[in-house]
């Protein structure tokens, strides 16, 4: 009857401990603590308690011990998880319990042929489950160093204590969904704050990955863009260390390779709680620490733009909940990048016809032939320079009888070299014209994503990779090309070739506007 009275008054101060906290780790340590006091007796002193928890079907991991320093010391002899089915056989008596649903009382586990050891000085086990709304959920496990430490009123006990915990242990796992919850919504609205306000790509990407690194606890969060044409995903932003270290490096994946290439593929977000056991994955010495990994498409128009790659050093939540809010974050980025690109777009648009109205006040503005001709390409030089980087150099070329001739250039000091390395273009040679010469032949503009790949390529820069010509068109005749060359592929698009055009229209005006004056002045000079 004491030892009963002396159970009951430890449980009374066992459930008012355990249920002083919300933080499960906390919990868990007051129900090991308690269930080594609640046990122990004057004579009897429960050694070692474990508490453990079904976190996979086939796996119980060990959460917390008392004392709290033996922890370490079984993790290194038995590992931090028993499977239900070790390589020796053994269940083990905790997978006993989970097994039958009912308590374990060994009284000598030398006896037991199930027994795993983690206490050398072991005699007697007593396990426990625990139970919430039918379902076990974990074990409550003593131990103690002499024979027959534990009996009946021990297992009731323990039982009552485990009733205790299993309440405590879902109060915190409610508690932990209802802040996770409350976490992913302050995420999406700081998602959708950034997106709403940045109309910079590339700080708007900045931005997103850190928010939902920092707010979710992923520790790599990065944007992969999608180079359709070379059929490669390039990092452009990341938030982890090691992330940013591989923007620098360029990093990037081909199309369809690890996880972020098959997302990019496939238009199909991924989802997997253990990379080592996903073969779509691809080690990084830089992130050996991953363990999850989640990856979206993003997507504008129906077609995908790039990925954004989510990883985390722990275990990853793959509930609806979770994957639900992530994809709606991947949508709202998505947007964002569109509205970027939309502003940009309209930004480089007014840029152009600023820069357009200003080349033609300066072609316009001389009837000097020279100084015209130099104008033209002086403003070719600036129209580039308004979507991005200058071109390496820009060339005016006319048609002088039978052949193209280098008349001015950009900067200037790369006429001369043009003149003495190339001279001039035939057009009466039936083999390489180059690209100038087919855009005065054909009549149309000419845009190479890469030099090298274009057979009729004439060299004059070896840094050249982009080029853009453009012919000049006086009326019903083509009196000479503007051609802009870039040290980078792909640099040009359609925007650039419609500046291009329209500066080519002003200067066939003010060209025929100077041989005109030059005319009459020759007429009055002869008169």
């Amino acid at each position: 009857e004491r030892r009963r009275n002396a159970a009951l008054q430890a449980l009374h101060g066992a459930g008012a401990t355990v249920a002083s906290s919300l933080d499960r780790d906390v919990i868990l340590q007051h129900i090991a603590e308690e269930s080594c006091s609640l046990l122990t007796s004057p004579g009897r002193k429960v050694s070692y308690s474990s508490i453990w928890l079904i976190e996979k079907p086939d796996a119980a991991k060990l959460v917390a011990t008392f004392p709290s320093d033996e922890y370490t010391r079984t993790v290194n002899v038995i590992g931090d998880t028993i499977e239900r089915k070790s390589e020796n056989g053994r269940t083990g008596i905790i997978w006993r319990v989970i097994n039958s649903g009912q308590p374990q009382l060994v009284q000598n586990v030398k006896d037991d042929p199930d027994y795993i050891q983690s206490q050398a000085d072991t005699l007697s086990e007593l396990a426990v489950p625990i139970t919430f709304k039918k379902e076990i959920i974990g074990v409550i496990n003593v131990e103690h160093s002499v024979i027959d430490a534990f009996d009946s009123l021990d297992i009731l006990a323990l039982e009552a204590l485990a009733n205790q915990a299993a309440v405590a242990i879902e109060t915190t796992n409610l508690y932990r969904k209802a802040l996770h919850h409350t976490k992913l919504l302050d995420a999406a609205a700081a998602v959708a704050r950034y997106a709403n306000g940045i109309l910079d790509e590339e700080l708007l990407l900045d931005e997103i990955v850190h928010v939902i690194a920092d707010k979710l606890d992923f520790h790599h969060v990065a944007v992969y863009l999608l180079d359709k044409q070379n059929k490669r995903l390039t990092m452009r932003s990341a938030s982890s260390e090691a992330g940013k270290q591989m923007v620098m490096n360029e990093h990037h994946l081909r199309l369809g390779e690890g996880i972020v290439g098959k997302v990019a593929q496939t238009g199909q977000y991924h989802l997997t709680s253990d990379v080592h056991l996903d073969g779509n994955h691809l080690a990084n010495t830089l992130l050996p620490q991953t363990q999850g990994e989640m990856a979206f498409p993003l997507i504008i128009r129906g077609e995908v733009i790039g990925v954004l790659d989510i990883q985390k050093d722990k275990v990853i939540d793959l509930s609806n909940e979770n994957t639900a809010a992530l994809r709606t974050m991947a949508k709202q980025l998505s947007n964002a990048m569109q509205n970027a690109r939309l502003f940009e777009q309209t930004q480089a648009n007014a840029d152009t016809l600023g820069a357009l109205y200003q080349a033609g006040i300066a072609v316009t503005s001389s009837l000097d032939i020279e100084n015209i001709l130099q104008e033209i390409v002086t403003q070719a030089w600036s129209l580039t320079g308004t979507r991005g980087e200058n071109a390496r150099f820009c060339c005016l070329v006319m048609k002088a009888g039978e052949a193209l001739k280098f008349m001015a250039a950009y900067p200037p000091e790369t006429l001369d070299h043009l003149r003495k390395t190339v001279g001039q273009i035939s057009l009466t040679t039936s083999t390489k014209y180059g690209i100038i010469g087919r855009a005065f032949k054909t009549g149309q503009a000419q845009r190479v994503d890469d030099v090298n790949k274009d057979e009729n390529y004439l060299l004059y820069d070896p840094e050249t990779r982009s080029e853009l010509a453009v012919p000049i068109r006086a009326g019903d005749k083509i009196i000479g090309v503007i051609n802009v060359e870039h040290p980078e592929t792909s640099v040009f698009d359609s925007q650039d070739e419609k500046a291009l055009v329209s500066l080519a229209s002003l200067a066939a005006i003010a060209i025929q506007n100077a041989e005109t004056y030059r005319e009459v002045t020759l007429l009055q000079e002869a008169a």
